[in-house]
């Protein structure tokens, strides 16, 4: 799950199907089944033109009769605007409004089904001013959940909680800090993940370590330099709490000024999987060359230890069978090295820009270099031809472009496969539309008169 604030969704069509493109990426924890939007800036007249696209995107149309990918409060003169997102493929399903009449500009809620129970989620979006944010606030305390339903409240709240963590700048009389949002969370009785692992007091080092992963949102002090804050985050009911597998904050791929925070959910109740022995042949074939000249080599030691060393047929049975144990994992091996060599493009270049921002990072604390930081400072030198006014700027600006690179290319591919050719099978259209966790049911047609 996600929530991000997308500072306007695109000021024309191919911006906004950027978001929505990026969206749709997978990570190494998976799908992200529910996207949170703040500050969409979309007008009621716009809705449907916004819903439409991003059911377009997953190859759905919208309407009556079809299932909702989206939910929509729209923004009022061009100000504030929610969105929910759901992936049709992902978990959350039988997704519905939840307290339609309370939505507005900075308020919006669905209820839908995660792994057969109930769970609600809300996004909220508060303005920045505190005569505006803590009314608003107020009026929330006024909605109720049914007991025992897991409730997950994510959005750009525009305040804090905890001044020394949640903020590297106290401002004057503390304005940042919102009461009535303590309120909120107190009389829903919700949790921060976040703040439930902080330690009771800081280390210099820790606390910037701390700011450093999960503030959000930058800007400069006049007088002060950079400072930061952690103003998008998540909420959970102590239900949901068990849930909740770890919380990270990722730069958007198109621009933003909000980092995203995206929380990652693992069913307690989750079964144990299986994974399959990797298959050793036949080899692919842009590896074939490489195990080839691998296991000859191999081969050929081993025929020169027959000839010099003196054992019995007992022993060199044992070694052989040691030896095609040793063939399958240097297979395997080299097949993983090739297979990373062929697609030495995109993916490769991601993971070196986000070294390099770690490294970045780690300078800023006062880390010593190592020898991996090396290679990081001379990949970072092909950063000159990319617009920002420091390194850091210049890292981020170019991780934007790669993700947007990177979802083009899959959208492409998409294109590509689903394209018809003489002889296609219907191999990938099954691969997208499985419903192998899900509904087995095997549906049949019924003539009636």
């Amino acid at each position: 799950m996600l929530t991000q604030n997308v500072n306007g969704l695109g000021s024309d069509e191919a911006e906004r199907d950027a978001w929505f493109q990026s969206f749709r990426m997978t990570d190494r924890h998976g799908r992200q089944d529910v996207v949170l939007l703040q500050e969409t800036h979309v007008e009621a007249a716009h809705v449907h033109k916004v819903e439409t696209g991003h059911a377009a995107r997953w190859g759905f149309r919208s309407g009556p009769g079809c299932p909702p990918l989206s939910f929509w409060a729209p923004a009022a003169n061009g100000k504030g605007g929610v969105g929910i997102l759901i992936d049709p493929y992902g978990a959350f399903t039988k997704v519905e409004p939840y307290a339609e009449a309370e939505w507005s500009p900075h308020f919006i809620a669905v209820t839908g089904q995660l792994e057969g129970q109930q769970l609600i989620v809300v996004n909220i979006y508060a303005t920045h001013p505190p005569a505006l944010r803590e009314p608003f606030f107020r009026r929330l305390i006024s909605l109720r959940f049914p007991a025992g339903v897991r409730v997950a409240v994510g959005g750009d709240f525009n305040s804090t909680l905890d001044p020394v963590a949640d903020s590297s700048y106290v401002r004057p009389n503390n304005q940042h800090v919102s009461q009535a949002l303590k309120d909120v969370v107190a009389h829903w009785g919700l949790i921060d993940p976040v703040a439930l692992n902080r330690p009771s007091s800081w280390t210099t080092q820790a606390l910037d370590l701390h700011r450093q992963t999960t503030h959000t949102y930058h800007y400069n002090v006049t007088g002060r330099g950079t400072a930061s804050s952690r103003l998008d985050r998540w909420y959970v009911t102590p239900q949901m709490l068990e849930w909740v597998a770890s919380i990270e904050t990722e730069d958007a791929g198109p621009w933003s000024d909000h980092k995203g925070v995206k929380m990652h959910l693992i069913s307690p109740t989750d079964p144990i999987r299986v994974r399959k022995p990797a298959r050793v042949y036949p080899v692919p074939r842009y590896a074939e060359k490489a195990v080839r000249l691998h296991t000859e080599a191999t081969l050929q030691a081993f025929g020169a230890r027959v000839e010099v060393e003196q054992r019995t047929a007992a022993d060199w049975a044992a070694e052989w069978d040691l030896l095609k144990t040793e063939i399958v994992k240097m297979t395997l091996k080299v097949k993983k090295e090739r297979r990373r060599a062929a697609r030495g493009g995109l993916q490769q270049k991601l993971k070196r820009l986000l070294a390099q921002q770690q490294r970045y990072h780690e300078e800023d604390r006062g880390v010593l270099g190592s020898v991996a930081s090396i290679t990081d400072l001379l990949d970072a030198l092909t950063l000159e031809d990319v617009a920002g006014p420091t390194r850091g700027a210049r890292i981020r600006r170019a991780i934007a472009d790669c993700k947007r690179d990177l979802a083009e290319m899959k959208q492409r591919r998409f294109f590509r496969e689903q394209s018809h050719w003489t002889g296609k099978t219907t191999k990938q259209m099954f691969r997208r539309v499985s419903a192998k966790h899900a509904d087995n049911t095997v549906r049949r047609l019924v003539l009636t008169q």
